[in-house]
């Protein structure tokens, strides 16, 4: 009962996030903090379904202008159909790094079922959806898709059926001097 809520939840905020397309509020950000504080409302979850989390952050990894709700929206998103893809449980690993100075990269993998390649073209096309008995309006993926398209980043995904799949996600990287008047710091 209480995974059926979950999983009506993800669809009622994935249809308010796709429909509401509201303008982000950018701040100086950083992606390590934004991480962490959407794992945590999965921790409870990932442990009922025996899904490990490994996290590996860059600690001195340079800050994004980003708007944190809605990172926290995408990254929740990629982390829910990572314990989906992984029901008799895993591991969902996330790497943050720097790439010199210019961009942050993040990658999110799951030692889950995996994506056939033939559907990578479609992946992030709104109401698409690989999940059998309807349990996905296929939406979640197109609001990734958007919330990091809007921060100026890249999203990729890798994946080998059977073994599992990693989504590589690029943002540019701000020095904290580029925007000494940003109003506040996450």
């Amino acid at each position: 009962m209480e995974s059926e809520t979950i999983r009506v939840s993800k669809i009622v905020s994935n249809l308010l996030a796709f429909s509401r397309k509201t303008r982000p509020e950018f701040k100086l950000a950083n992606i390590n903090h934004i991480i962490e504080e959407t794992l945590s409302l999965l921790d409870y979850q990932a442990g009922l379904q025996q899904v490990k989390i490994k996290r590996q952050y860059d600690p001195e990894l340079l800050p994004v202008l980003a708007d944190p709700a809605q990172l926290k929206q995408a990254f929740l998103n990629l982390f829910m159909n990572a314990q989906d893809a992984m029901p008799e449980g895993g591991e969902l690993s996330i790497r943050t790094r720097n790439l010199g100075t210019k961009a942050v990269r993040v990658r999110i993998s799951d030692t889950g079922m995996g994506i056939p390649k033939e559907h990578y073209s479609q992946i992030f096309e709104p109401f698409y959806t690989t999940k059998k008995g309807g349990g996905g309006a296929g939406l979640g993926l197109s609001v990734v898709y958007g919330i990091i398209k809007e921060h100026q980043g890249t999203i990729k995904v890798d994946s080998v059926v059977g073994q599992g799949t990693t989504f590589t996600i690029r943002l540019p990287a701000r020095r904290p001097e580029e925007h000494a008047d940003s109003p506040q710091k996450i």
